[in-house]
């Protein structure tokens, strides 16, 4: 987390004012982690699509790409296993 403070003069009131501003750094393991938890998502819901469709050539299609986002899971969990292991109080964000 960074702040950073900055003074301002406002004429109009003839007050300095002090703003501060917080940003919150995402660091790369915070990021994959949202990145897998989209994947996630995205994976659930394309086997929903899947088993609500009664067009067989849309379900073929939900899952493959069902099964495909799924591979690209897989290989992401991998990476955070890896980030964690690297950097430990990541671990569990």
């Amino acid at each position: 987390m960074t702040v950073f403070n900055r003074k301002g003069f406002r004429p109009d009131t003839g007050i300095v004012v002090l703003e501060t501003e917080v940003m919150i750094e995402m660091t790369v393991a915070s990021q994959v982690k949202t990145c897998l938890a989209s994947l996630k998502s995205a994976q659930a819901s394309l086997e929903q699509f899947a088993l609500n469709t009664q067009n067989q050539e849309a379900k073929t299609v939900f899952q493959n790409c069902a099964q495909t986002t799924q591979q690209v899971v897989d290989q992401i969990s991998s990476r955070v296993q890896q980030l964690e292991n690297e950097e430990p109080q990541y671990k569990g964000f």
